[in-house]
């Protein structure tokens, strides 16, 4: 009986292993990095991006100011670290922000759907 334990333990390992050395390759999406804001004088200017969703409702310019004026004040309250309230707000439609990632799934997740 200890014998068979052992033998299928030993082959859901091997079965499992084969599995992931013969997956094809997942296609990975491109990195970019945006660069950080610069804290000095423990203050930091953040940049906002406002990325529109037309599935969700329109967040408003006062909503956004309150969002970032809460989260500065926890980055006050926790870090120590002033938040001034940015100049503008940059606002990007989703669709063009993901543009590039559009059939660049990998054929694993299309096989899902």
């Amino acid at each position: 009986m200890m014998f068979n334990l052992r033998f299928q333990k030993t082959l859901a390992i091997l079965i499992f292993a084969s599995g992931i050395v013969f997956l094809p390759p997942l296609s990975i999406a491109k990195r970019s990095f945006v660069a950080l804001s610069k804290i000095d004088n423990n203050t930091i200017v953040p940049r906002i991006i406002y990325i529109k969703n037309p599935r969700f409702p329109p967040v408003m310019p006062n909503e956004i100011r309150k969002i970032v004026l809460t989260a500065a004040g926890l980055a006050e309250k926790n870090f120590c670290i002033r938040a001034e309230m940015p100049s503008e707000t940059s606002i990007c439609e989703i669709y063009d922000v993901f543009a590039d990632l559009v059939g660049k799934e990998p054929t694993v997740l299309k096989k899902i759907w």
